[in-house]
C-alpha cells in the first residue's frame, strides 16, 4: 500500500525546500497522533445484563433477558442518529439493565423507569423493568423501552441526570418523539377530555413536570421538528450536550426568543388538540 506521507512529500519536493517541507510533514504527523490519541482516550464501556431475578415472573424474565440484548444496541443507535449525538457501541458511563416487580417508589404504575446514583466510583445508570406491569397491562414493551433508553442516552451524553440539567418539557418530549408514542398518547388524552382538553394538556411549558403535561411536551418538539427541521432539534441538543443554557441555544438554533417559543408551541399544540376531535366516547383508547 502507498505511503501517504511519502506521496505528499512528492508532491511538496519541487517547489518547496525539501527540509523545510519535512519538517512541516514531521509537524502534521505529530498533530495527527495526538488528535488519535485523544480521539481514542474516551472509553467506551459495554452495558450490564443483571439476571439475578429471582421473583414471581420467571417465564417473563426469561423472555425479556434473551430479548434485551438484541434491542440494546439498535435501539442506542437509533436514538443518537434521531438526536443527532455521535453513536459509538457503549457508553461513557456504567450502565446497567435490571429486573423488578414493582414501580417506583411504589407509586407509579410504570413498566420501566431509569435510574441514576454514585455509588462511590462515579455517575452511573440503571434501567428497571416492571415484570409485573409487563404482565399485567398491554403497553407496547418496545416504545416504552426505546423512550427509557434516550433517557439513558441523554444523561450519558451529559454525564450526568439530564433533568438535574435540562428542562422537562425537552427530555420527555424527544422521548415520546424518539419513541413515536407521542402521536397516540397525544390523540388518546384529547380524547379523554372532550371539550376541556385545551384547558387540561396545555401550560407553561416550565411549569413543574405532570404527567397529564406530556402532550403538551411532545407538540413542543413536534413543533419543532415540522416547523424549524429535524437538523434544528439536533443543533439544539448537541448544544445542550455542551454546555449552553437551553434559552441561549434555543434562541439561536430556532431563531425564536423563549417567549415567541412559547406562544407559537401553545397555538401549534392548540391547533393540533381541536384536529383530533373528540373521539369515540365508547372507546377507550391506549395512551402506549
Amino acid at each position: 500500500m502507498r505511503d501517504p506521507w511519502a506521496f505528499i512529500l512528492n508532491k511538496f519536493r519541487g517547489t518547496v525546500n525539501h527540509k523545510f517541507s519535512t519538517f512541516i510533514l514531521l509537524g502534521l504527523s505529530s498533530l495527527f497522533l495526538f488528535y488519535s490519541q485523544a480521539v481514542s482516550q474516551e472509553t467506551r464501556t459495554p452495558w450490564k445484563l443483571d439476571d439475578s431475578y429471582n421473583g414471581p415472573h420467571p417465564e417473563t424474565f426469561q423472555k425479556l433477558r434473551f430479548y434485551i440484548p438484541g434491542l440494546v444496541n439498535t435501539v442506542q443507535l437509533e436514538i443518537a442518529s434521531k438526536m443527532g449525538l455521535d453513536y459509538q457501541e457503549g457508553f461513557r458511563y456504567p450502565f446497567t439493565i435490571g429486573f423488578v416487580e414493582e414501580p417506583p417508589q411504589k407509586g407509579e404504575y410504570a413498566l420501566a423507569y431509569v435510574r441514576l446514583f454514585d455509588d462511590g466510583s462515579g455517575f452511573r445508570q440503571r434501567l428497571n423493568i416492571n415484570l409485573d406491569a409487563y404482565d399485567r397491562a398491554p403497553f407496547d414493551f418496545d416504545k416504552v423501552f426505546f423512550h427509557e433508553m434516550s433517557h439513558v442516552v441523554l444523561s450519558d451524553a451529559l454525564g450526568s441526570d439530564a433533568f438535574a440539567k435540562l428542562p422537562a418539557w425537552l427530555i420527555e418530549g424527544t422521548a415520546l418523539w424518539v419513541a413515536n408514542q407521542g402521536e397516540q398518547l397525544t390523540r388518546a388524552e384529547a380524547h379523554r377530555y372532550p371539550g376541556a382538553a385545551e384547558s387540561i394538556l396545555l401550560s407553561d411549558l416550565e411549569a413543574p413536570r405532570q404527567a397529564k403535561l406530556y402532550p403538551q411536551y411532545y407538540l413542543a418538539i413536534e413543533y419543532i421538528v415540522e416547523t424549524k427541521g429535524i437538523g434544528a432539534l439536533q443543533n439544539l441538543i448537541r448544544d445542550l450536550v455542551k454546555g449552553q443554557p437551553y434559552r441561549e441555544a434555543l434562541a439561536y438554533d430556532l431563531g425564536e426568543s423563549w417567549e415567541a417559543f412559547q406562544k407559537n408551541v401553545r397555538d401549534f399544540s392548540a391547533r393540533t388538540i381541536q384536529s383530533l376531535g373528540t373521539g369515540s366516547p365508547f372507546e377507550k383508547e391506549r395512551a402506549y
